[in-house]
């Protein structure tokens, strides 16, 4: 068997090191975003970095949320729901929606917000939002995959870059 930039072609590997692959899969790189909902005159919202883009005609995208959040459950409930793509300059939301223990309202009293129709609050100061209905959902390993149709969407802030997420163990968020 000829070998090419040295190495065989059909290379087998017998074992996986968890730490050099944990390392690999952290550098996959993703952005930052809330997802939030409305049920009545409650909001909610959760940080998530497990989005995106998975069709053009109909636009869907699909984030992924672990089994064990309750957030889980009231995306299915409520069916619409808003992603708010986060700004490089986003440091308020992670305080509100990436500390565990405050309850939705705390969330919200830390942030400026603007209530909606029918979908999950938007946030005047992130880059964009997109409003969703759910199209179905997916359960692989400790996570279940949200698929959801993209209603509409605004860019808000064009002169702002995304926030990126860039893990050091991609067997944490």
């Amino acid at each position: 068997m000829e070998e090419k930039s040295g190495l065989a072609e059909n290379v087998v590997h017998k074992y996986i090191n968890d730490d050099q692959l944990g390392k690999a899969l952290g550098k996959i790189v993703s952005g930052v975003y809330v997802i939030t909902v409305q049920n009545e005159n409650e909001f909610d919202g959760l940080l998530c970095s497990f989005v995106q883009q998975v069709a053009f005609n109909p636009a869907k995208i699909m984030f992924s949320l672990a089994k064990s959040r309750p957030f889980l459950g009231t995306v299915k409930a409520v069916q619409k729901f808003t992603l708010n793509i986060l700004t490089a300059q986003s440091n308020q939301f992670l305080k509100a929606f990436g500390k565990p223990g405050l309850s939705s309202e705390e969330r919200f009293d830390m942030v400026k917000f603007q209530k909606q129709t029918v979908f999950g609050p938007i946030f005047p100061e992130a880059l964009a939002y997109i409003n969703l209905t759910l199209d179905g959902s997916y359960e692989v390993g400790d996570h279940e995959v949200i698929f959801a149709n993209c209603d509409n969407g605004v860019l808000l802030n064009s002169e702002l870059e995304p926030m990126i997420h860039i893990r050091p163990d991609g067997f944490k968020y």
